[in-house]
């Protein structure tokens, strides 16, 4: 009698536990509505865990929103880039919906944040798509890239990390010091406003009319300068000296796809050196000598970085293959 009760209980904790674990896994839906681009992923994953188990859907599409942005003069959104930006999330949204998500959920970021109608524009988004959609605070889009990197590189689960990203109209740096408290530095100089600066700037050109900076030629240094030296005055001290015996994580298109095809490398890390030899030969390009979509930031996304890696000390650079997006599944 007693084996039997065993053996009742031991099938009761199995059924239990193997049940449990298929309600911890469901099909979600993600995106971000960034500032230059919007990303989304569909995808399989386990809530309890905070894994993604199967990717079904991975894409980006070019969304120029701070571009838009930055020649307005009023201050909003234009209705174009707002067609062109549903246009996007529409044809997205309809294709990961065939894989029938049990949740979905979209975080708009920096771009919106700033227009005087962007929490407006993201909730029409929101209406005709049925779907919640929510502009994020940059505190939040700083966590959530560092859930991200926690989420897909489980190796660096015991190391202490600074995450680095680099949006279209902001940057995040994050970490979690050894008494749990949140380090941070939260910018608004990126991708965009970057190469936006450069052309005002140092180039001295209308950016009314001028729209890439390339070729950047015999600026180069003033460029890396002008990255390097904001680096220094903005990123706090308590975060650059976190920076100095922590593993800084790159997430993001600037690290993962900008920097990377332009070193020509499928490595997952980069260094300062190769930045620097790089950047070199390409300030001499214009944009039909670059690939891609986003050619007329990648030449000062290159220079961006290398300043900042050089203001704050830093040697190298761990690439993650995460976006915001990983974090958004689990939010």
């Amino acid at each position: 009698m007693k084996k039997i009760s065993l053996i009742v209980l031991f099938l009761s904790v199995f059924i239990s536990t193997d049940s449990f674990a298929k309600n911890c896994v469901e099909i979600r839906l993600g995106m971000d509505i960034g500032s230059g681009s919007t990303k989304i992923m569909t995808a399989k994953v386990d809530f309890c865990q905070n894994k993604i188990l199967e990717v079904l859907q991975n894409e980006s599409v070019p969304v120029a929103y701070n571009e838009d942005l930055e020649k307005s003069k009023d201050g909003q959104l234009s209705q174009e880039i707002i067609d062109k930006g549903y246009s996007a999330i529409s044809a997205m949204v309809t294709k990961g919906r065939t894989f029938k998500p049990k949740k979905s959920y979209a975080v708009a970021t920096s771009v919106f944040r700033k227009a005087s109608n962007g929490h407006d524009v993201i909730k029409g988004f929101a209406r005709k798509m049925k779907m919640p959609m929510e502009v994020i605070s940059q505190e939040e889009e700083a966590r959530l890239g560092y859930l991200s990197v926690k989420a897909t590189m489980p190796e660096l689960s015991d190391k202490n990390i600074v995450v680095w990203d680099i949006g279209g109209g902001s940057m995040q740096m994050f970490s979690i010091d050894k008494d749990k408290r949140p380090q941070r530095y939260l910018g608004d100089l990126a991708s965009v406003t970057f190469k936006n600066m450069v052309i005002e700037v140092i180039q001295e050109k209308d950016m009314q009319k001028v729209t890439t900076p390339n070729p950047i030629g015999d600026k180069r240094e003033q460029v890396v300068a002008l990255a390097r030296s904001y680096s220094r005055l903005h990123v706090p001290v308590a975060l650059k000296e976190a920076i100095k015996d922590h593993v800084m994580v790159g997430v993001g298109g600037v690290h993962s796809h900008s920097i990377r095809n332009q070193l020509g490398t499928k490595e997952a890390q980069y260094s300062l050196a190769e930045l620097e030899v790089a950047g070199k030969s390409q300030v001499k390009k214009s944009d039909k000598d670059l690939e891609g979509d986003y050619r007329s930031t990648d030449v000062t996304n290159l220079l961006l970085v290398q300043g900042f890696m050089e203001g704050l000390g830093i040697k190298e650079v761990k690439v993650a293959n995460a976006s915001l997006l990983q974090g958004v599944m689990f939010r």
